[in-house]
């Protein structure tokens, strides 16, 4: 094994020590009770998406799969500005959680057209199973207290996170990075065509952009946590 992969590996097994427990962590965080179910809910899903980002660098690190490693660099990142933002302000976790819905109405809304593509046979059918789902998803908004109407999620953007890194503080940083790993990440020519992508140079890196982005992630949760009073991540 040459210097750089296994540096990438040691820095991804030592991340995976630290973060690992995570997993039992975030189950045992969501059976807190909370005056609100989304207060539990924002940290986590945010450390259940850090975890599993962390399960599966080792084994990109290891198959020195660039492309992988860029993937996951890119989503910690993103973590690092959501985690920024819920631990910014109540009001910020609070909309936040309302972006799951805004979106899961714009992926109803994407369905349709896909489905209204499809062949004229087809379209009544899918979408006579499909509108059900509408009833139900009032349902779920009353449930998780997301305190708007499908109406007023319909009519809201969803959180831009270019917009929000700026607005936490993270903005040079997130724009240095992300086009980058968007490179590195798409099927472009660059990608297909281009050797030089190689753990040496750029692959340790990545491996190290992660576990950066992702410690930083678990340190902004932790002080959500203790402004709600839950109970916070210590790594073992």
């Amino acid at each position: 094994m040459d210097n750089a992969l296994a540096r990438a590996v040691s820095e991804a097994v030592a991340l995976q020590v630290d973060l690992d427990p995570l997993l039992v962590f975030t189950k045992d965080l969501n059976a807190f009770d909370a005056v609100d179910y989304w207060v539990v809910q924002v940290p986590v899903g945010i450390l259940y998406e850090v975890w599993r980002i962390q399960s599966e660098l080792p084994p990109a690190a290891k198959q020195e799969n660039v492309q992988r490693l860029a993937f996951l660099c890119r989503n910690a990142l993103e973590l690092h500005v959501w985690a920024r933002y819920v631990a910014s302000s109540a009001d910020a976790a609070k909309r936040f959680h309302q972006d799951a819905y805004v979106d899961g109405l714009e992926v109803f809304r994407l369905m349709d057209k896909v489905f209204q593509a499809l062949d004229a046979e087809w379209h009544p059918l899918i979408k006579a199973a499909a509108d059900p789902l509408m009833p139900e998803f009032e349902l779920v908004l009353k449930r998780d207290k997301v305190g708007l109407s499908i109406p007023e999620l319909s009519a809201m953007k969803h959180l831009n996170t270019a917009q929000i890194a700026a607005q936490v503080g993270y903005g040079q940083v997130f724009t240095l990075w992300n086009p980058m790993l968007s490179k590195l990440v798409h099927a472009t020519a660059y990608n297909v065509l281009v050797a030089g992508k190689t753990m040496e140079g750029i692959g340790l890196s990545l491996v190290q952009g992660v576990a950066r982005e992702l410690r930083c992630t678990v340190a902004f949760i932790n002080e959500y946590l203790k402004s709600n009073g839950l109970p916070l991540y210590h790594k073992r």
